[in-house]
């Protein structure tokens, strides 16, 4: 698009440091191989491997999420991060072949989420795309249910995550009806341009939403963290500014993420079939020949 030969957007320079400290690692490149180089330490000082009890080592490369978030998924500097992460890997897995022995050690690598591609971007190719104010929709929220319920202050606390969290201190205090409430919300939240989908979390699956997309604000709810009205945007919007991009919803370009095992136990092939992030641990799990964890909910992929 109209960008593509400009220079990029964060060249790494002096001021970065004084500015962020140590932080700044995490929003470059290095901040990956820093990662790799205290895995290797880690396998080192601890002799993960070195006898005949199974190690679990898990390495978790962040750069690439906040260097997304910083700058979208088409970057030229989203692209130089995972070509020097793949160079990371690639060192990595020799030093493990060499540590530890080739066929004496599983590798699975996925990721927690994948990205849509910034709504800006998106708008100047065409696509319906935009951005969603959660403070802006807090406030309206709060204007509207002042007129029903005045003098007893702000009903509702803050819109975050695609969920509403209400001050229900004051909603108990002031002996209101929660449930009501509730519903002037979502009432008022389907009425916005940019929501498909609104819900009391508590009443999600009477809804008329599609099955997928229902089932996954289930498998999200936590009576004891999570909100009490769940928010479906439409595709390709999201809360978040003009540059970079977010993530935190149910469409495929949030939900479609790697999944790769390679080492001791597995056969080559692939498959197209439904898998989730939740079936790494059950899978792990009969790898091992162990019991699943107590809150494991997934199946194994074999």
């Amino acid at each position: 698009c109209r960008f593509a030969s400009k220079i990029p957007l964060n060249p790494i320079g002096c001021g970065f440091e004084e500015k962020y400290g140590y932080s700044i690692i995490r929003k470059t490149p290095f901040g990956n191989s820093l990662t790799i180089d205290l895995a290797k330490a880690a396998i080192d000082g601890e002799q993960l491997g070195a006898d005949d009890e199974t190690d679990l080592l898990a390495v978790s490369c962040s750069s690439t999420d906040y260097i997304g978030h910083q700058v979208g998924t088409h970057a030229v500097e989203t692209e130089d991060t995972y070509l020097r992460l793949d160079k990371a890997i690639a060192d990595f897995l020799s030093y493990l072949d060499e540590k530890v022995g080739k066929g004496n050690y599983l590798v699975f690598l996925s990721a927690d989420h994948g990205a849509m591609n910034n709504a800006r971007f998106l708008q100047d190719c065409r696509i319906p795309a935009g951005n969603w104010d959660g403070d802006a929709v807090a406030e309206k929220l709060n204007q509207t249910l002042a007129q029903e319920y005045p003098n007893v202050g702000n009903l509702v606390k803050t819109v975050m995550n695609y969920q509403v969290f209400f001050n229900r201190n004051i909603i108990k205090k002031n002996k209101l009806d929660f449930a009501k409430i509730k519903q002037s919300v979502v009432d008022v939240l389907k009425e916005d341009c940019c929501v498909q989908y609104a819900c009391d979390m508590e009443k999600t699956m009477t809804e008329s939403i599609p099955e997928d997309v229902k089932m996954r604000i289930v498998n999200g709810y936590n009576r004891e963290r999570s909100g009490d009205v769940a928010i479906v945007l439409k595709p390709n919007f999201y809360a978040h500014g003009m540059k970079g991009t977010d993530h935190g919803e149910w469409n495929p370009y949030d939900t479609h993420i790697p999944l790769i095992f390679m080492g001791c136990g597995i056969q080559h092939g692939a498959t197209t079939r439904q898998t989730f992030m939740t079936d790494i641990v059950p899978t792990i799990a009969a790898l091992l020949h162990v019991q699943a964890p107590n809150g494991c909910v997934g199946q194994p992929i074999f």
